[in-house]
């Protein structure tokens, strides 16, 4: 009876640590993903900047305007989104170290 009882541990704490790993491996994946998705979001951001000083060079309307700094302030924020995300995975991947 005692040696199945070992088993039963030595069982438990192998699938704490499979699951430990698990977590960890897919949160470092979604971070990967993320940074990823981050430096693309940044290129597209800059060209959506960069844009926006011309149209504002060229004397536009004021639609025009407020679309283009819309559109510009938009790509900004998902790109902070995306940043808190990232330090949410952070947070998460800590914890998960100290389990």
């Amino acid at each position: 009876m005692g040696q199945y009882s070992v088993n039963d541990k030595m069982l438990e704490q192998q699938r704490k640590t499979t699951k430990k790993q698990v977590c960890n491996f897919a949160l470092l994946e979604y971070k990967q993903k993320l940074l990823k998705m981050i430096e693309k979001e940044k290129k597209a951001a800059e060209k959506s900047s960069q844009k926006l000083r011309e149209i504002l060079s060229n004397n536009p309307s004021k639609s025009q305007r407020t679309s283009a700094t819309a559109r510009c302030d938009t790509k900004w924020e998902h790109i902070r989104y995306l940043e808190l995300q990232i330090e949410l995975l952070d947070e998460l991947l800590e914890e998960n170290k100290k389990s």
